[in-house]
């Protein structure tokens, strides 16, 4: 499983990449522009990924630097760009965000909303869509919301795993329905 983790800080040190090349042996270090670096990190099957709080409280500790982080897994791209973070990630407060954390900020601005929003319904289709709208319409009642959209309850769980391996939200929390949500409404 692989993650890009894309760091802004208004000048990138060079000595960011000493950090996480001694996190993990499988990162692959490429800079952006002079204040955007991604890192790619390949984890294997029983690995775990580091504690980006904690990497990112150290790296604004013992550099002194505000950092911004974005974390994601490899098949977010699948409808949101690379392009699209970049250009986002200097606008954003400086934390560590995820997809989630992602979704919830730029549905705050329609343009970019729509823009995800067309992804989100060509990557997903329709009928996923309904689900995840019909899953907060019911206020996250499963069985409710599978007798509504006339399917029995496994296979309701079943298009919920999908949505989750295709887009890495989970669906059954509240966090990750509402940053669908917010994207789709």
């Amino acid at each position: 499983m692989r993650f890009d983790v894309f760091i802004y800080q208004k000048s990138i040190k060079r000595d960011m990449e000493e950090v996480f090349e001694k996190l993990n042996n499988h990162v692959n270090i490429e800079y952006l522009d002079d204040e955007i670096m991604m890192i790619k990190i390949d984890l294997d099957v029983d690995e775990t990924l580091i504690d980006l709080d904690m990497v990112h409280a150290s790296i604004v500790t013992d550099f002194g630097v505000d950092t911004t982080m974005i974390y994601l897994k490899e098949n977010v791209y699948n409808f949101i760009s690379k392009a699209f973070i970049t250009k986002w990630i200097k606008t954003l407060p400086c934390k560590v965000f995820d997809i989630v954390d992602i979704l919830i900020v730029l549905a705050k601005n329609n343009f970019e909303r729509l823009i995800l929003k067309r992804h989100l319904v060509n990557y997903l289709g329709q009928e996923t869509i309904n689900t995840i709208l019909m899953i907060a319409k019911k206020n996250m009642n499963l069985s409710v919301a599978a007798k509504k959209l006339y399917l029995h309850r496994n296979s309701l769980n079943y298009r919920i795993d999908k949505i989750y391996q295709l887009t890495d939200i989970d669906v059954k929390t509240f966090r990750g329905l509402r940053a669908l949500v917010s994207v789709l409404e």
